[in-house]
C-alpha cells in the first residue's frame, strides 16, 4: 500500500484537556483525527488550526511533504499550550 495518509512519520503527542492520556499518531491521517476529535480545544474561525489541518491534507494530496504537516501540528498543538512530548521515528517495512 502507497497511501501517502497511512505513510509513517514521526510519532506525535499530545495531551488533551480531559483527558487522562495522551493522543499519539504516527501518520497524518492521525493527526488530522486528532486535530478533528471532540477533545482538541477549538475556538471559532481559529486560523492556525485550520491551516494545521489544511497542511495535513495539503501533505496526503503530495501538495507538501509530511514534515510540514507535523510541523504545522506542533505550532498549533503548542499554540494552544497542550502537553506533549517528543516522538520516536517510525520505520516503514520495507516490502522485499
Amino acid at each position: 500500500m502507497n497511501d501517502i495518509a497511512f505513510a509513517p512519520i514521526r510519532e506525535v503527542a499530545v495531551g488533551l484537556p480531559n483527558e487522562d492520556h495522551f493522543s499519539t499518531a504516527a501518520t497524518v491521517s492521525g493527526m488530522m483525527g486528532i486535530l478533528m476529535s471532540e477533545s482538541w480545544p477549538k475556538r471559532a474561525n481559529d486560523p492556525a488550526w485550520q491551516h494545521a489541518l489544511a497542511t495535513c491534507t495539503r501533505a496526503i494530496q503530495l501538495e507538501t511533504d509530511t514534515r510540514e504537516g507535523q510541523k504545522s501540528f506542533r505550532r498549533r498543538r503548542k499554540g494552544r499550550r497542550l502537553k506533549g512530548f517528543p516522538g520516536r521515528r517510525t520505520e516503514a517495512k520495507n516490502p522485499s
